[in-house]
């Protein structure tokens, strides 16, 4: 779940099972660390024939947003507050608190009209989450 939330909610728009690789030993098996995260927050996560993230469901006829939606409605009781709790987290504005702080942190020129367009794409996707957790409360 947390994976799912995490890639849904940085707009993830290419992430597949090629971007994960299980290592292995003589006593356990896990994942590496994730792939081509370099493609967060970018426009076409809204345009589902493009958009390749990883999904919910397998059906291929849904948006990330009615995948997301049916994530949801889906999920239990606790699974949804805690949905709900990372929502409240990952605002907008603590979105650009991090892309601020990127600049400090590594003295990086972070660009101000890619900061803000990543924000004003995060805050469109932000609100179409919020009214899918607001609408699907009542279910």
């Amino acid at each position: 779940m947390v994976c799912y939330l995490f890639l849904f909610m940085t707009m993830q728009s290419d992430f597949h099972l090629g971007n994960w690789e299980l290592l292995e030993s003589d006593y356990v098996a896990y994942l590496t660390p994730m792939y081509d995260m370099e493609m967060g927050f970018r426009e076409d996560f809204f345009e589902s024939d493009k958009n390749t993230t990883i999904r919910y469901s397998t059906e291929t006829t849904t948006n990330v947003y009615q995948d997301f939606a049916n994530f949801y409605y889906e999920s239990d009781d606790e699974t949804k507050k805690d949905i709900q709790h990372i929502y409240q987290l990952l605002t907008p504005n603590i979105l650009k608190e991090s892309l601020d702080g990127i600049n400090v942190a590594v003295t990086l020129n972070f660009p101000e009209a890619i900061k803000q367009k990543i924000l004003k794409m995060y805050q469109e996707h932000y609100y179409n989450m919020g009214e899918i957790l607001k609408n699907t409360r009542t279910r």
